[in-house]
């Protein structure tokens, strides 16, 4: 059965353009985050040897949600100076390694994961690769979550989630994740 990983392209975006910072080209042009998604997927293909990596970006808004929400998201500002330009590059990047990749309009990476678990799982083993808790709910039998090292100690490495990993990390099963972050007030 061959091994897939099913990353989110923001969050992992994210978490290179803050990990190393003050990174530019000669000419300015930022380069951090291309710099440490790079080094992140190299990691990831030596380290776990899938046979194949998708990786689903967010493409604008969700109106169905800002919709029945208009709050929704509305905590978050704009992207940083510079993460916007370097997105373009790792998703160009992400093509040129022979990676899958998704992005609907509409739709965010976590949405595109979860219907790509539906139609793979079964099949395959799925790897979800991304800090998001809310992919947690995904996790049974053939579909794990690969937690990137924390900010705080990257010294802990990744680490693999699965029904028992989710049950001791959140105290609930993987099909109780939704209820879990909805009573903690998770945004």
């Amino acid at each position: 059965m061959s091994k897939i990983f099913l990353c989110d392209g923001h969050n992992l975006a994210f978490r290179a353009f803050y990990g190393i910072r003050e990174l530019n080209r000669s000419d300015g042009f930022p380069t951090n985050m291309i710099h440490g998604w790079l080094r992140s997927f190299w990691r990831l293909e030596d380290d776990f040897k899938p046979d194949d990596i998708w990786v689903f970006f967010d493409l604008g808004g969700c109106p169905q949600r800002e919709k029945i929400l208009p709050e929704y998201k509305a905590n978050r500002g704009s992207p940083p100076e510079g993460f916007v330009e370097q997105l373009e590059w790792v998703k160009k990047l992400s093509l040129a390694l022979g990676y899958g990749t998704g992005e609907a309009e509409g739709r965010e990476a976590d949405d595109l994961i979860a219907a790509k678990v539906e139609e793979l799982k079964g099949s395959h083993e799925l790897v979800i690769v991304s800090a998001d808790k809310d992919l947690a709910q995904l996790i049974e039998p053939g579909v794990s979550q690969l937690l990137p090292p924390p900010t705080a100690n990257p010294r802990l490495g990744w680490r693999m989630l699965d029904d028992q990993g989710v049950t001791e990390k959140f105290g609930v099963k993987p099909n109780q994740i939704l209820d879990y972050l909805s009573i903690i007030g998770d945004q």
